[in-house]
């Protein structure tokens, strides 16, 4: 998969046309529709972090962000016009909301057609296909953000921190070279990372691996002894024992995704995203869902169309995240 690449649209081996059979010829009563993978977007975002309740006429998502500063002093330290004071100071960040739409057009002949070969509706079935062209535009931006309007991707979001893997006995950072000891510490590393530089306000409670490297994690044992009498994977292992689960006394999440494969530009090895996933560090503004408007008549037939409004996905704490590269 090239860099930044994403992973939807036409089949080119299959085409629109007649198609008609022998006779002799049994044909399945089911329809197998092409596969695509499933949008990612679902698994990286919570759903208390989808913001459905702004207006939807609002062209922009706005947050205030305050700061609270100051120490006090002993009195016998501080005379009595010298009395330490404190503050509070406020920011402001704003996200672009955009609103998108997509269409179709059905004539009645077509329908008709479409009813006859395949027992189907296809005002129905084009809603469908509908919906999924609205994700398809969601997942784009998410990951990857939209200049055009302003959409920062969760992919390369700015403001966050970014590290290299440390090189394993192998002499390499690949996870491919890597041992099941080492690949852990690289999780457990990045964890430590984002608790110490946040002076312990944040903890990521999330893991975001690229599809290889999850199954590398997965499928690596993690054996503790000589003697090797305990026996479990890495990921069970690390899902257990980290930093997290040690202070939170939960247990680590875990989320493959199939964009962090040559996720930096400057690289082309694997990116780890370690998250203290919750609505007050990251959010997805989405003032209007996916609505299907009525059908507008059209000579023989009709237009259907469907719209959503969102907007770019903010990580308004942006040490609440680090990327890891180089696995």
């Amino acid at each position: 998969m090239s860099k930044g690449s994403f992973t939807y649209g036409g089949q080119a081996n299959v085409n629109m046309q007649e198609i008609a059979f022998s006779i002799y010829t049994a044909v399945d009563s089911a329809f197998y529709d092409v596969e695509y993978p499933e949008h990612d977007w679902y698994k990286v975002v919570k759903e208390d972090q989808v913001l459905s309740d702004i207006n939807a006429g609002a062209t922009q998502y706005a947050f205030i962000s305050r700061d609270r500063q100051g120490a006090a002093a002993f009195r016998g330290q501080a005379e009595n016009n010298n009395i330490p004071m404190v503050s509070q100071t406020a920011g402001s960040s704003t996200v672009p909301l955009c609103a998108s739409n997509v269409g179709a057009k059905i004539d009645n002949e077509d329908a008709r057609q479409y009813q006859m070969g395949f027992n189907g509706n296809l005002a129905q079935d084009l809603g469908e296909c509908m919906r999924f062209a609205c994700d398809n535009l969601v997942e784009r931006t998410f990951f990857f953000g939209d200049d055009a309007v302003g959409f920062k991707g969760f992919m390369n979001f700015p403001g966050v921190p970014t590290s290299t893997a440390v090189s394993g006995a192998a002499g390499n950072t690949d996870w491919s070279k890597k041992t099941a000891a080492e690949m852990v510490k690289d999780i457990n590393d990045g964890l430590a990372a984002v608790w110490t530089n946040s002076r312990g306000v944040f903890l990521p409670n999330t893991v975001f691996l690229p599809l290889e490297q999850f199954n590398l994690l997965a499928t690596t044992p993690y054996t503790l002894g000589a003697s090797a009498a305990v026996f479990q994977s890495a990921l069970d292992y690390v899902k257990k024992y980290n930093i997290y689960t040690n202070q939170r006394g939960k247990e680590l999440e875990i989320i493959p995704i199939r964009y962090l494969k040559n996720a930096n530009n400057s690289s082309n090895k694997g990116r780890m995203i370690l998250q203290d996933r919750s609505k007050r560090n990251q959010a997805l503004p989405f003032p209007m869902g996916y609505t299907l408007q009525a059908p507008v008549p059209v000579p023989l037939g009709a237009e259907f169309y469907s719209e959503q409004k969102h907007g770019s996905y903010v990580i308004r704490q942006p040490l609440s995240t680090l990327y890891v590269d180089g696995i």
